[in-house]
């Protein structure tokens, strides 16, 4: 008797992995994108449809949109961080305002920066904010552009707090 040996079936084409950090980065770009716009300069050329350009190593940062670099970071957060966060996103709800949690860096962690920028701090807000936040730069980069820059410049100062009046 021939005993037959089955033919071993090919293995199949394993989907390819798309890590955790890899779908973080492409949903932030692909929304950043959608709030801000695509960059227009030599940037948004190098970038990815959806604004990566994470693959260009030489670029340091994983997305751009027409106003802003990104860097996105998947990592789990120290404790206290995490209480901070959830602290002030409870007393922002309770009172209902917005959250925002300002971090200070150590002393000169970033003494290499230019001057303006050293040791400042940090100010992390909730994507709901951002987004506002965004849409209003939007609608007051639209509005410069119909007033033209003099009446833009009038109109900023009028609606400065301390309405136009030097302190």
């Amino acid at each position: 008797m021939n005993e037959m040996h089955p033919v071993p079936k090919p293995a199949p084409r394993e989907k390819k992995h798309n890590p955790r950090w890899k779908r973080r980065e492409q949903n932030v770009a692909r929304r950043m994108q959608e709030v801000e716009g695509r960059a227009a300069d030599l940037l948004g050329r190098l970038a990815t449809n959806i604004g990566r350009v994470g693959h260009l190593s030489e670029l340091q940062f994983d997305t751009v949109t027409a106003r802003t670099c990104v860097e996105v970071k998947d990592r789990k957060l120290p404790g206290w961080l995490n209480d901070a966060w959830i602290q002030i996103q409870q007393v922002a709800l309770e009172h209902k305002r917005r959250a925002c949690l300002v971090l200070f860096p150590q002393p000169d962690t970033f003494s290499w920066l230019q001057h303006e920028h050293r040791n400042s701090p940090l100010y992390c807000v909730t994507r709901q904010t951002y987004e506002h936040l965004a849409a209003q730069e939007r609608l007051l980069l639209a509005l410069r552009t119909y007033l033209g820059e003099d009446a833009y410049n009038d109109f900023v100062q009028d609606m400065s707090p301390n309405g136009g009046e030097e302190a």
